[in-house]
């Protein structure tokens, strides 16, 4: 991962999702509208599904949070617990958002450095956090690109570490699944629109999480299961 940007100056050597050639920021037209568009569709239970284990992460915790978009749940997690560790997003314009953010907060950038990476070519050390966070980012890839950013962050994950994950999910019956069906194909359909994602449907990651070793604690549904938050454990 390349080093993020310093407390006064955003980052001056981005590079790209694929780590070739000139930057394209994927989300530069989305930073801004991002929060207001997300409330309009789903109100706060995306909101309340980050931080529905937040408080399982302890004071001292090293913290991989990827994909944080622009900055709530680093916010949030600043003003309850004194961790630290990295913020990786591939989009400069989030970054820049969430440092703004996190700026005005009480603990301000709450112990986070920002990193302008990509999530499936991290170069971390293994074992090297105790807290993997991935909040409505994993929908972004599936198939073979899903398993290896999977497999990347495990293997940065020590044992007996924590993944907290939240995001869509397809239920099986009831009105969830009924709001599922009308609103997964749009979201696809927009964000490869106007974000380039990889993804053009929802996978469950649960499996690859249990094949790299990791044990479910906990699962909780708002908006009839069609949002999921998750507590993942590292077997040790």
């Amino acid at each position: 991962m390349r080093p993020g940007p310093p407390a006064t100056g955003p980052p001056r050597v981005p590079v790209r999702r694929d780590g070739r050639g000139p930057y394209r920021d994927p989300y530069a037209r989305l930073a801004a509208p991002y929060r207001l568009l997300e409330w309009i569709a789903f109100g706060s239970a995306l909101q309340d599904a980050r931080g529905e284990f937040a408080a399982r992460i302890g004071a001292g915790d090293r913290v991989l949070l990827v994909g944080d978009g622009d900055g709530r749940f680093g916010s949030h997690l600043a003003a309850i617990a004194a961790a630290r560790g990295i913020s990786a997003d591939v989009s400069l314009a989030m970054l820049r958002r969430a440092r703004r953010r996190r700026a005005g907060s009480p603990q301000p950038g709450g112990g986070l450095l920002p990193v302008l990476a990509d999530a499936r070519r991290p170069p971390l050390r293994r074992d090297s956090f105790d807290v993997v966070v991935t909040h409505f980012v994993l929908d972004q890839w599936c198939g073979g690109e899903l398993e290896t950013v999977v497999a990347a962050l495990a293997a940065a994950l020590r044992p007996g570490g924590l993944w907290i994950d939240s995001d869509f999910a397809l239920p099986a019956s009831g009105p969830g699944r009924w709001r599922a069906v009308l609103w997964l194909p749009l979201l696809y359909l927009f964000f490869r629109r106007f974000a380039s994602i990889a993804a053009d449907r929802l996978e469950d990651p649960a499996s690859l999480l249990a094949g790299q070793g990791l044990r479910l604690e906990v699962e909780r549904l708002r908006l009839g299961g069609f949002v999921l938050s998750r507590l993942w454990r590292a077997v040790e």
